[in-house]
């Protein structure tokens, strides 16, 4: 059995709340495992470079709505996809909704609640999705279930019904297009899982102090006692 005592620090009041857990041998490896894949990941030259994609439209009144977006180089992409497997694959015991769930069951303070539950919001896209959204004969197309599906279609799988899935999407786009929007629903993905990273690291001694900054309560940093 593993234990970790933080202290949590209210930068407005100075308030100070202690908060300790316990993690089974098991788990506690489970954390230094993810840390290291996402480390793994940070180092990737896409991560590197701030995950170098876009997509949008422009408009010329002679052209009308032209769609434009910029990719990263393949061999990039290939490499990043791979690193972020044992992370966004739910059956893997390192994914971030695994992680997540562990460290939330141990800290349960109301104000990691908060945080679980803003980094979940940034991961599944839908803080994105509350600033904009992508449709397609009113099918939102910047969410988790599509990107799996072309993850599944072109990427890590090549299935030809999740081909089928999402044809509509590629035909309307184009493919480049297409996975210029799922790159960018990967990034987000990059936000959430440095924010999870950040306080796995904090539970296993690596950081000593972090900031926490959510919108609904003040701002917090934690530190390790």
């Amino acid at each position: 059995m593993k234990e970790c005592h933080l202290t949590l620090i209210n930068e407005q009041t100075k308030e100070e709340i202690k908060v300790d857990a316990s993690f089974e041998d098991e788990d506690w490896q489970r954390l230094e495992l993810f840390v290291q894949y996402a480390d793994d990941l940070f180092q990737t030259s896409l991560v590197k470079q701030g995950v170098p994609a876009s997509f949008g439209f422009k408009w010329q009144e002679d052209q009308g709505f032209t769609l434009r977006s910029k990719l990263p180089p393949a061999d990039d992409i290939i490499v990043f996809l791979h690193k972020c497997r044992p992370i966004i694959l739910e059956k893997e015991t390192t994914s971030f909704p695994n992680i997540s769930s562990l460290l939330s069951r141990r800290l349960s303070h109301p104000y990691f609640r908060l945080r679980f539950k803003d980094l979940t919001r940034i991961y599944h896209s839908t803080k994105q999705q509350s600033m904009y959204t992508i449709r397609v004969n009113d099918v939102v197309v910047n969410t988790e279930k599509v990107l799996f599906a072309w993850l599944n279609a072109y990427e890590y799988h090549r299935i030809a019904s999740k081909q089928k899935e999402i044809k509509d999407f590629v035909d309307f786009f184009s493919i480049d297009h297409f996975k210029a929007i799922c790159i960018l629903l990967l990034a987000e993905k990059v936000k959430a899982i440095y924010g999870l990273r950040e306080l796995a690291c904090l539970v296993l001694g690596k950081e000593r102090r972090i900031s926490m900054k959510i919108d609904e309560p003040p701002a917090h940093s934690t530190s390790v006692d």
